[in-house]
C-alpha cells in the first residue's frame, strides 16, 4: 500500500520511478470522481473546482483536504499552514473536532502522530474511541411487546387467551411482556460503521476497540437497502446522534467495487473554505450567544436586485452578528465573510484583495444596513487587523487568523472578532 501526503494546491508525480504509478493515480481519480458530486465539485474531466487535477506526469490536489483510499494507494491531502505533516495532521483533526464536535480526550494525538498513521486512521481510531466510550455507558435499546405461552408467569397474564386458547391446559400460562432488544435504527447504523471500519484499519488499538464496540451492538440487524437514513433520537439516544453522524459519513464515502469498472475505496474529503467557514460559525457561536450577540449563520432573506417587489439574485453572507445597541430596542449589526486564502503583505494596498469580494461586502453593507464588515482570511503569521473605511465611512476590516496551532486560535478567535468589528457598545 502506497501512502502519499500533500497539501493543498501541491503535486504528486506520477510514473514507474515516482511515488505514484498511472494506474494507482487512476484510481484515485476515478475515486475522486465518485466522490466530487457529496463536495459540490466537479469530475476530474470537466471544468470547475475540482478535487484533484489530473496532468500527464503530475497529479494536483485543490482547495480540498481529506483522504483518498484505494486498494493500492492512499493520498492524504492536508491544510496548507506552517507544520510539518504530523503537526498539520493534528490541527486539521482539531478543526474537524470543534465543527463534528469530536471528543479528542479519548485519543494520544501526539503518540499516533509520532508513529505517522494516516488521516484516516486518526479519523477511525478517534470515532472508535468515542462509540466505546458511549456504548460502556449503555447501549440503545427499545422494548418489544411479545406474547409467548410459558410454564411460570413472565409479566402479565393474556386472560383472553388463558381462557380460550389454553383453556384446560394447567402446564402454560399466557404472558405477554416486554422484552429488551439491542436491534433499533441508531445500533444498526453504528454496526454497519463498526463491521466497515474493522475491514479498513490497519491499527491493532483501532481493531481491539471496534471488536469490544461489537459486542454490545450484538443484536443489531444489517441497515435496510438503499441510501442510509439518519435515525431518529429521543433524550436517551440524543447522546448518539454526533457518533451517527461521523458513522453515515464513513458508510457514505466507502464506494463498492462496480460492474462498470470502478473499484473500491473510500473518500473521506473536506472543502477546505467550507471547513473554515464552520469552524469560525461554530466558534463565535459558542462564545458569542451566552454574550448577547445573536450568530446567524448564511444569513439570508435580502436580494440585490428588485423586480416588480419581487426580489433576485439572493444574497447570502456567511455571518451576520447582531447584538442591542441599547435597551431602546437599537440593535448593531455586522457582516463577515471568510476566505480561505492567503492575503498580500502590506506592501500591496490591496493586500491581493478580489475586487468582486469587495463588491460583494459593500452589497451586503448596504442590504443589511451594517456598522461594519470584515472578511476573515487565515494567515501563518501573526494575528493582523487592517481598518479601511468604504466611500461612505462604515469599516471594512481585514482580519488575518492565525492558524498555526488551532486549538490557541480556537481560544483567541471570538475576542478577534469582537476587536476587528471596531469595538463593542455595552448596554447602560
Amino acid at each position: 500500500m502506497t501512502l502519499l501526503t500533500v497539501r493543498e494546491w501541491g503535486y504528486v508525480d506520477l510514473g514507474p520511478e515516482a511515488a505514484l504509478t498511472r494506474a494507482q493515480a487512476d484510481g484515485l481519480l476515478d475515486l475522486a470522481d465518485r466522490a466530487a458530486p457529496a463536495l459540490k465539485l466537479k469530475p476530474s474531466t470537466e471544468e470547475g473546482e475540482k478535487i484533484l487535477l489530473d496532468g500527464r506526469r503530475k497529479l494536483r490536489a485543490q482547495q480540498v483536504v481529506g483522504v483518498l483510499a484505494t486498494k493500492s494507494a492512499t493520498l492524504e491531502i492536508l491544510p496548507k499552514i506552517d507544520r510539518d505533516d504530523g503537526g498539520a495532521r493534528a490541527e486539521l483533526i482539531h478543526m474537524l473536532a470543534v465543527v463534528q464536535g469530536l471528543d479528542l480526550s479519548t485519543l494520544d494525538l501526539a503518540g499516533m502522530d509520532a508513529q505517522n498513521h494516516s488521516l484516516l486512521e486518526l479519523l477511525m481510531a478517534l470515532f472508535a474511541a468515542d462509540l466505546l466510550k458511549q456504548l460502556r455507558r449503555g447501549a440503545p435499546h427499545r422494548y418489544n411487546e411479545q406474547d409467548d405461552d410459558l410454564r411460570a408467569l413472565r409479566g402479565s397474564l393474556n386472560v383472553v387467551r388463558q381462557f380460550s386458547t389454553l383453556a384446560g391446559r394447567q402446564d402454560r400460562l399466557a404472558c405477554r411482556f416486554d422484552e429488551r432488544t439491542n436491534d433499533t435504527p441508531v445500533n444498526r447504523l453504528l454496526r454497519a460503521a463498526t463491521v466497515l471500519l474493522l475491514r479498513l484499519t490497519a491499527r491493532q488499538e483501532t481493531r481491539k476497540t471496534l471488536t469490544e464496540a461489537l459486542i454490545h451492538l450484538d443484536g443489531a440487524g444489517p441497515l435496510p437497502r438503499g441510501p442510509i437514513k439518519f435515525p431518529n433520537f429521543d433524550r436517551s439516544t440524543a447522546r448518539f446522534a454526533p457518533l451517527c453522524r461521523r458513522a453515515k459519513l464513513f458508510l457514505d464515502h466507502h464506494f463498492q467495487t462496480t460492474s462498470s469498472g470502478h473499484a473500491a475505496g473510500i473518500a473521506l474529503l473536506f472543502r477546505m473554505n467550507v471547513l473554515f467557514e464552520e469552524w469560525v460559525t461554530v466558534l463565535l457561536r459558542r462564545h458569542l450567544t451566552p454574550q448577547g450577540w445573536q450568530v446567524q449563520p448564511q444569513a439570508g432573506g435580502q436580494s440585490a436586485l428588485f423586480r416588480d417587489g419581487t426580489g433576485v439574485f439572493a444574497m447570502r453572507p456567511d455571518l451576520v452578528l447582531r447584538r442591542a445597541r441599547n435597551t431602546f430596542g437599537d440593535r448593531e449589526t455586522h457582516v463577515l465573510d471568510t476566505k480561505w486564502k492567503r492575503l498580500d503583505g502590506p506592501g500591496d494596498p490591496k493586500r491581493g484583495v478580489s475586487q468582486s469580494d469587495v463588491y460583494q461586502m459593500l452589497a451586503y453593507r448596504d442590504a443589511w444596513k451594517a456598522d461594519s464588515v470584515t472578511l476573515i482570511y487565515p494567515t501563518n503569521g501573526a494575528l493582523s487587523i487592517d481598518r479601511l473605511r468604504t466611500a461612505n465611512g462604515t469599516p471594512f476590516t481585514l482580519l488575518e487568523l492565525p492558524m498555526g496551532d488551532i486549538r490557541a486560535a480556537g481560544h483567541t478567535l471570538p475576542g478577534q472578532v469582537l476587536e476587528a468589528i471596531g469595538g463593542v457598545t455595552v448596554m447602560p
